[in-house]
């Protein structure tokens, strides 16, 4: 039987044993609850890190942010004018003259068109504003003479320049883009224009599209009866033939365009003579166009720019 001590001790021993153990079950559980509210529970080292998702209802709404296409920007392009200088010199003062085209820019136009026109009689280059003093000295020093300045406003589209007028017959010879040599009769009094074309320049403002097509004009005479006593005469113009020479090129408000007979031009019958080359009383004489671009802006416009790439 267990006396009264020994059930003493016992008591003693089980209630230690109570009081020892209840504190670290309530460690244990508070550490239960206070981990998943910490959202990580990691249970041995090295195991990945779970993390719940966010109650939606916690986070804040969600602003998103559209962006509304702007209207294009206006670009305003400089209003554009032609300046053509016609003068006309002693023959071989520019065709001939290497010191004139030294300064001048001949790569303005590809290498074929270059090839094409000179071997009908035509050379073309383009020259900086800032030389053309240089250009001028150079003609000066011969007698020239210097027909009135032509002024093509914007919008003009096309420029007629008479280079020869009324004139009685002539045969001409030229070569098209495929180097294909065509003879050609004109018995009727004739006349042979420069026809100008100018533009702005696709994507390059400022810069002007300049394109030139030698044409003959024909200007036949037809008798019509008025009764049987007398008669009357009508004129009446007739485009005949345009030369399509592919002579097109991109002039920069800092320069421009030359246009002369080349050494080929003295070649009888050629393109090049019949519209460059002239008969003086005592020799004969060639002609220079000078085709200046002229910018005029719109008043409370900025000028358009090129956009940075």
């Amino acid at each position: 039987m267990m006396n009264h001590a020994s059930a003493s001790r016992l008591l003693i021993h089980h209630s230690s044993f109570i009081v020892l153990r209840f504190p670290l079950f309530a460690v244990i559980a508070s550490l239960a609850l206070f981990l998943p509210a910490c959202g990580r529970i990691a249970e041995f080292p090295g195991d990945p890190v779970l993390t719940p998702d966010p109650d939606p209802k916690d986070q804040p709404p969600t602003v998103q942010n559209v962006i509304e296409p702007r209207d294009p920007v206006r670009i305003f392009q400089p209003t554009v004018n032609l300046t053509i200088y016609h003068f006309t010199v002693p023959a071989g003062t520019v065709s001939r003259n290497e010191e004139f085209w030294k300064h001048a820019d001949e790569q303005a136009i590809d290498i074929l068109t270059h090839d094409v026109l000179y071997k009908n009689g035509f050379r073309v280059g383009r020259g900086s504003l800032a030389d053309f003093e240089y250009y001028m000295s150079i003609m000066q020093r011969q007698p020239f003479q210097s027909s009135p300045m032509l002024i093509a406003a914007a919008g003009a589209k096309l420029v007629e320049m008479p280079m020869k007028k009324d004139i009685p017959s002539q045969i001409i010879y030229d070569f098209d883009l495929r180097n294909t040599l065509t003879i050609r009769t004109y018995d009727n009094p004739s006349d042979n224009i420069l026809c100008i074309d100018f533009q702005p320049a696709p994507r390059k403002p400022g810069d002007l599209r300049v394109a030139i097509v030698p044409m003959v004009r024909t200007l036949r005479k037809r008798l019509v009866p008025i009764n049987d006593l007398d008669t009357r005469e009508v004129e009446y113009m007739n485009p005949e033939k345009r030369f399509e020479l592919n002579l097109r090129t991109d002039v920069p408000l800092d320069s421009f365009l030359i246009l002369a007979p080349s050494p080929e031009a003295f070649s009888a019958m050629s393109l090049g003579r019949a519209f460059m080359i002239q008969e003086g009383p005592a020799e004969e004489l060639e002609d220079v166009l000078l085709i200046i671009p002229r910018s005029m802006r719109r008043p409370g416009t900025r000028p358009a720019t090129t956009p940075a790439k």
